[in-house]
């Protein structure tokens, strides 16, 4: 199966010819004086005729990659690290003790439903164990 031009319109449109192995694009049609190359994409999809420009089509279908949101344009999502404030000297990198604490505050807001409201913004700075005898 051999692809071939036909002319309609200003386009080339590709066309499907089953003529034996030996005839060419130039005997097909007498006119041409060269042998026409096909665009790669027409190999790929010979129904449709190539986009005038791939760049053209990488900048109306993809998002270019500056224009991917940031870190900070992302949503937060929830955890027990985010119960420790974000001015606390200690959210880089905090205690075993701090912790177990935002751990639990974080456990307590996630399965009580009544309570969530009440403690999605309790936050805390730093936390200390203190022994009284």
């Amino acid at each position: 199966m051999k692809v071939g031009f036909t002319d309609i319109g200003q386009h080339n449109q590709p066309h499907r010819t089953d003529h034996s192995p030996h005839t060419t694009v130039r005997a097909q049609n007498p006119n041409l004086s060269e042998t026409p190359s096909l665009h790669w994409l027409q190999h790929l999809a010979p129904i449709r005729p190539p986009p005038k420009s791939f760049c053209r089509f990488l900048r109306e279908n993809f998002i270019p990659i500056n224009q991917h949101p940031t870190p900070s344009q992302l949503p937060v999502k929830m955890s027990a690290q985010n119960k420790i404030a974000p001015n606390s000297p200690s959210r880089a990198s905090p205690s075993e003790l701090e912790q177990n604490i935002a751990q639990a505050l974080y456990d307590l807001e996630t399965n009580t439903a009544d309570l969530k409201v009440a403690l999605r913004p309790l936050q805390f700075v730093s936390a200390r164990e203190v022994r009284t005898t």
